[in-house]
């Protein structure tokens, strides 16, 4: 058995938790802060069998990894006629940890 412990933006939760609810994973949910930007994230930790774990991953992987998004660029010169130039941000991202889970008691 392995326990994946996922990092993830706060904003990635809903979804992620929703996908892995559908394929028949049960995970806890933490509301935690990152260190160094002091940013909302969540952290979601998953017990699943070995042979679960690649699949579980994935999930997350798609769900919560990083991925490109059009973010409105404002500046001085954006002004013109109300029209502002989108773009391409790199946003999300994930830290996983699989480890072993040595014992596994449920009471």
């Amino acid at each position: 058995m392995k326990m994946i412990t996922a990092i993830i933006e706060d904003r990635d939760g809903e979804r992620t938790i929703k996908a892995l609810n559908r394929e028949g994973f049960y995970c806890t949910k933490l509301a935690t802060t990152g260190g160094f930007l002091k940013k909302n994230n969540l952290t979601i930790i998953i017990g699943c069998e070995d042979e679960n774990v690649n699949s579980a991953v994935e999930i997350i992987k798609r769900e919560a990894g990083r991925r490109c998004e059009d973010r409105l660029y404002l500046s001085a010169q954006s002004n013109v006629k109300g029209a502002s130039p989108s773009v391409p941000t790199v946003v999300g991202g994930c830290t996983l940890f699989v480890t072993d889970v040595i014992q596994f008691i449920k009471a």
